[in-house]
């Protein structure tokens, strides 16, 4: 197909029996939308249900680079659709896979967007915008990006016959305003967003956004230091995590919940639910959270004092966090491990792991890690009597603390 200053829509139903086939498209730097590849039968007798066939829509370049992939409309809507500007004059190439790899028909088309999937396009790429201002740090920009993206998705609402995507943007913006409110401290306007995301995730009967919204609440009660609360709401969300069979999120709120309970000092419960979490995690094979789940279960039996599984379990996170090149976490452990000797009382054990944390932490430009080791090497140096060699310590850490207030 060959485009000029246009923009287009592609949708795929019915008629091809295949499980995966392509469309390649020749397009000069303009608006497509991939829409729609809807699913008939998997025969010429019986009809499909989306169970039975969820179609996988993908956008590759002239060099099999993939530009853009869609599973489902929404949540509701198991068809999939693109909308997209595509970003340089060239061929692309457009897939419909079964996803689940079962046979099936499906329609298949290219059209010009219209104004209100443009618009749409708009307030999707406002999401994203906002998206990565909140993850460098800039909360109120993007606060104003997804306001901006929910007043868009308000004009078009009329315009679509299937409004469930947009109201899918919608709850998901409010709970993004609900997490960059948390993170600038204002915890009355996170729970308020919050909980408006919670309910229209409810009233559209969207189960996912429903679990995101109750891990939220929680996530911003435990940083209001409400942690009762927050357990109340990461209840609600390992029940449904439960349901839905969501073994990677289930293990997030069963060591969420450990948090919360070693916040109390409730460090017995605190265990029961690491170890939960840890297990499912070996499952998962995903050695970055099984790093922090045994971080977490050394801390929970430092506070209970017993010193030998704490050690344990922070020199089997040193070994996973090493195996990853994490050298941020290895300074951390190098640090924790230094706590508990010195709580054992072995200063001079102690300071040995602080000097391994400060010197890693030097080596990899790591200011705040150094201070703090460096704080800690002060500390024990004064319970050994080497007074002089703790106030050289807290004299080159208090200078790094200053440094990094500026």
């Amino acid at each position: 197909m060959q485009a000029t200053n246009t923009s287009a829509s592609l949708s795929a139903g019915n008629k091809q029996q295949t499980t995966n086939t392509s469309t390649t498209l020749s397009a000069s730097n303009q608006h497509f939308g991939f829409a729609q590849c809807r699913q008939q039968t998997t025969n010429n007798k019986q009809p499909t249900t989306s169970e039975q066939f969820d179609t996988y829509l993908l956008l590759l370049d002239s060099q099999d680079e993939l530009v853009e992939e869609n599973q489902n409309i929404s949540y509701q809507n198991l068809n999939s659709s693109i909308t997209i500007e595509i970003p340089a004059t060239g061929k692309y190439l457009a897939l419909v896979i079964s996803n689940g790899g079962r046979r099936g028909g499906y329609n298949f088309q290219v059209r010009e967007a219209t104004r209100w999937e443009k618009e749409k396009l708009e307030a999707d790429n406002l999401v994203d915008q906002g998206i990565e201002e909140y993850q460098k740090g800039q909360f109120q920009q993007a606060i104003r990006s997804w306001e901006l993206a929910s007043s868009l998705y308000n004009v078009v609402q009329d315009d679509f016959e299937d409004i469930s995507p947009l109201q899918e943007g919608e709850e998901t913006i409010l709970g993004n305003i609900g997490l960059a409110y948390n993170q600038l401290g204002d915890y009355n306007k996170a729970i308020s967003y919050q909980e408006r995301s919670l309910q229209l995730a409810r009233e559209i009967g969207n189960r996912g956004g429903e679990v995101v919204a109750l891990n939220n609440l929680g996530l911003i009660y435990s940083s209001q230091g409400n942690y009762q609360q927050a357990i109340f709401y990461y209840q609600q969300s390992l029940t449904w995590k439960r349901e839905l069979r969501d073994v990677a999120g289930e293990a997030k709120s069963l060591g969420s919940l450990g948090f919360a309970y070693f916040s109390l000092g409730n460090y017995q419960q605190a265990i029961n639910y690491y170890e939960q979490s840890l297990t499912l995690i070996r499952q998962l094979n995903d050695s970055a959270a099984e790093g922090a789940s045994l971080s977490s279960l050394g801390s929970a039996y430092k506070a209970l004092a017993q010193y030998e599984k704490a050690i344990s379990y922070y020199e089997e996170s040193l070994a996973v966090k090493r195996k990853l090149g994490d050298s941020s976490g290895e300074v951390a452990i190098l640090n924790y491990l230094g706590q508990v000797y010195f709580d054992k009382e072995d200063y001079n054990q102690a300071i040995d792991y602080y000097q391994q944390s400060l010197e890693l932490a030097r080596g990899i430009g790591d200011r705040r890690g150094e201070a703090i080791a460096l704080q800690n090497i002060g500390v024990a140096r004064s319970y050994l009597g080497d007074y002089s060699g703790a106030v050289r310590s807290y004299d080159d850490s208090g200078l790094i603390f200053r440094e990094l207030e500026r």
